[in-house]
């Protein structure tokens, strides 16, 4: 489909979606990805029960992001001070990262309640 563009090494995610991530998934343009892939809009209906596990410092979509946005009641927002994007890593279990225990946890809870 052409050819690929050129990301520059200063580029930041911002610029990388502008000028890969948006065209390559069909988009007009970073604005128009963003706009049609951003979970907020959605998040009030949501009626399963769900866990939204983030971080305040995520590089890429920070939790804080999500600290105005509308949550369904079903959704608990596990909002980590510190973790970054995605990993968690954990300091408690070496190779298993925090998000593992935060689930099972959840999980733990979710069943508890429904006994």
């Amino acid at each position: 489909s052409g050819t690929p563009p050129v990301i520059p090494r200063s580029a930041t995610l911002r610029d990388f979606d502008e000028l890969y991530t948006a065209p390559a998934a069909g988009f007009r343009d970073r604005a128009d990805y963003y706009e049609q892939c951003a979970p907020g809009p959605h998040l009030a209906r949501i009626q399963v029960p769900t866990v939204v596990l983030t971080s305040r410092d995520d590089p890429f979509a920070p939790g804080t992001d999500l600290q105005g946005v509308a949550l369904s009641p079903a959704i608990h927002l596990h909002l980590e001070p510190t973790g970054g994007h995605m990993g968690y890593l954990g300091r408690r279990v070496p190779g298993l990262r925090w998000m593992d225990f935060a689930i099972e946890h959840f999980l733990n809870e979710w069943i508890d309640s429904r006994r």
